[in-house]
């Protein structure tokens, strides 16, 4: 990995610390093993713990799969009625309602220690209006 690239990783803290910790541990498992079986336990990792996907920023030059597999039952789903996304909703409240976090609290909480992203950004506010752009 590029030295440039590792030393952005000691700005990083809270998830995307975490996240730039799965992307070492993936490339480190390619240079043991190979990257069909850090594929493998990549895999692995995501059906038991939840799929988390890794945005571009984090080590852009790593070979990890960025995208969640189609098809893959371990990512959970939702809908939601497109007139209540074209109104707008915030946040902490559809976290909560889709089953992303136990109660509205827990989904500021989530948001606010930056565990909460939408389309691979981070959501700086709980009370950030998820719309239809979105």
């Amino acid at each position: 990995m590029p030295l440039e690239e590792i030393d952005k990783v000691e700005k990083l803290s809270d998830s995307d610390l975490n996240l730039a910790k799965t992307v070492l541990a993936f490339e480190t498992t390619v240079l043991a093993h190979g990257k069909d079986e850090a594929i493998k336990a990549y895999n692995s990792a995501n059906e038991m713990f939840g799929v988390r996907v890794v945005p571009e920023s984090i080590l852009p030059s790593s070979t990890i799969p960025r995208k969640a597999l189609a098809g893959d039952d371990s990512v959970p789903e939702s809908f939601v009625k497109r007139n209540r996304i074209e109104e707008g909703v915030p946040a902490f409240k559809l976290f909560y309602e889709t089953g992303l976090a136990n109660s509205g609290g827990a989904a500021r909480r989530l948001i606010a220690q930056g565990g909460g992203y939408i389309n691979g950004k981070r959501i700086e506010s709980s009370e950030y209006m998820i719309t239809e752009n979105d």
